[in-house]
């Protein structure tokens, strides 16, 4: 199987946005993500943006700013990371107003942004996608309070992506359930997806082996689970090229 071209001088630009601080909560460890979401995705080669605390408005506003950057045609790749509270197919901005992951995605096709038409795009999405877990008591879960908004109609994955080639969304947890995030060590997912991107496969086996790393894993109570679910229309291998410089679990300012 071929794989996507991924030797250019550029690699391609990597959008973190952290909304940490809401009207009503902080999502502690957040900024954990971040910190190693930079770090590896610099390390790989790409030049790592991070936005923190946006309301809904921001959020497309950036996508709207991105999606035309002239400088996407010199790169091999996009990619974007949303770590934020959610609900079904969709995040939530600072003002506690939904974002759908599927107007954030659509910016990028190729007919709105030609600078990335047949190039990969990859989302991951660090955010509950429903509230049918409890919060425990030292994990918590990346939803909203209850009374921030009415229930959601759900939506499916396969609604989330644009119905077009060349595009990857890495969700950290199944529609309609909540997803971890340790207040200290950061989310579960994006411990996961952090660790095993420095391992140099190509990312559908990688996002398969954070399946099994979260999957593992295990409340304090030890009765809540969490499974991420990826989805794709990508049609060749993606991978990326590994650096001579150690890995960043390697070097001394260690995860």
């Amino acid at each position: 199987m071929k794989s996507y071209k991924m030797d250019g001088p550029h690699r391609g630009f990597c959008l973190i946005i952290n909304n940490v601080n809401f009207h009503s909560s902080q999502r502690k460890g957040s900024c954990k993500d971040a910190e190693q979401l930079e770090r590896v995705f610099t390390w790989l080669g790409l030049d790592v943006r991070t936005y923190t605390d946006l309301t809904s408005r921001e959020i497309i506003n950036l996508m709207e700013t991105w999606q035309r950057v002239p400088d996407h045609k010199d790169r091999n790749c996009f990619i974007c990371c949303i770590l934020s509270h959610g609900k079904s197919g969709a995040v939530y901005g600072t003002d506690d107003r939904l974002v759908s992951i599927r107007v954030l995605t659509s910016h990028f096709t190729a007919k709105r942004c030609p600078q990335l038409a047949a190039k990969p795009k990859l989302f991951f999405i660090q955010a509950c996608q429903g509230d049918k877990i409890q919060r425990p008591v030292y994990v918590d879960t990346d939803g909203p309070t209850p009374d921030l908004s009415s229930m959601q109609e759900r939506v499916f994955l396969s609604e989330s992506i644009p119905e077009e080639a060349d595009f990857l969304l890495g969700m950290a947890t199944v529609d309609g359930y909540v997803s971890f995030r340790h207040m200290e060590e950061g989310s579960w997912y994006m411990q996961a997806l952090c660790s095993n991107l420095q391992l140099g496969e190509d990312i559908l086996s990688i996002l398969t082996q954070v399946n099994e790393d979260v999957a593992r894993r295990d409340s304090p109570s030890g009765t809540k689970k969490q499974m991420p679910q990826p989805a794709y229309t990508l049609r060749r291998k993606f991978i990326f090229p590994i650096p001579m410089a150690p890995p960043p679990s390697e070097q001394h300012q260690c995860f």
